[in-house]
């Protein structure tokens, strides 16, 4: 979906995006946010891999992914920098992505939990002002009011 805005400028930085994002990633549905107050996010080991029409129609190249993020995790002192795709967030060809933020954020916590287990874990998040800023500091919001369900088997 193509984004309008008031100021033409912008306008033109929208229909850019757009055009150079592939339909793969636009029609990216791995996020439920329908319910209030929680959400589903469905992962599957295709997404470790890269993208390929045949073989890979559903590959995010997430290994990459995360490679990426370590090694930007080892120097970064206020959080990860870089591009993102402001009109589809969960876009994993960036390193800001809603995807990534998911996973690592939930891996924080897991980490917190084990580490600190009888202790009331708050994290006090905060966003800069950018796109998307507000669904990625909301969907932290959700997951420290909500438990995660491990609950549910992988294939």
């Amino acid at each position: 979906m193509l984004i309008k805005s008031d100021n033409p400028l912008e306008n033109e930085l929208f229909k850019s995006i757009y055009e150079k994002t592939p339909d793969y990633i636009k029609n990216l549905n791995l996020m439920d946010f329908s319910n209030k107050g929680e959400f589903t996010f469905t992962l599957r080991r295709e997404h470790l891999k890269p993208y390929n029409k045949t073989v890979n129609p559903e590959g995010l190249n997430l290994e990459e992914w995360f490679a990426g993020y370590a090694k930007e995790a080892k120097v970064s002192t206020a959080g990860i920098r870089g591009p993102q795709n402001i009109l589809n967030p969960q876009d994993t060809r960036f390193p800001i992505n809603l995807v990534g933020i998911v996973l690592a954020t939930l891996a924080k916590a897991l980490v917190a939990k084990e580490k600190y287990p009888n202790k009331r874990i708050v994290k006090v998040a905060g966003c800069e002002v950018r796109y998307n800023s507000q669904l990625f500091f909301a969907w932290r919001r959700i997951y420290y009011i909500k438990s995660w369900d491990f609950s549910k088997k992988c294939d």
